[in-house]
């Protein structure tokens, strides 16, 4: 039976970051960066290995402890990897606490 998911990439990343931020209120910009394994997979090609990472972003206060956090990360990922280094944009709400 044909599978159409078989064949589509895949990045998976387990990462251990540290993260640094300012001490403001409702405007918080912050960088990150951390170490971690990474699987690649296209195909038949499956990869799993060391990768790093770094980016920044920033938390943006919006109503009470409601925040709109907004990243950009790089993953250089490991000898072997198909697409190295790896872009990713990140966005979302998170809770102040």
């Amino acid at each position: 039976p044909e599978d159409p998911t078989a064949a589509a990439p895949s990045l998976k990343t387990g990462m251990g970051n540290l993260l640094l931020q300012a001490p403001f209120q409702d405007f918080q910009p912050y960088i990150t960066s951390g170490v971690g394994i990474f699987n690649e997979s296209l195909g038949t090609h499956s990869e799993t290995n060391f990768g790093s990472n770094a980016g920044g972003g920033v938390k943006i206060g919006l109503a009470g402890p409601v925040r709109l956090r907004v990243e950009y990360r790089v993953f250089k990922l490991g000898s072997g990897a198909l697409n190295s280094p790896a872009h990713r944009i990140y966005a979302g709400l998170n809770l102040k606490f």
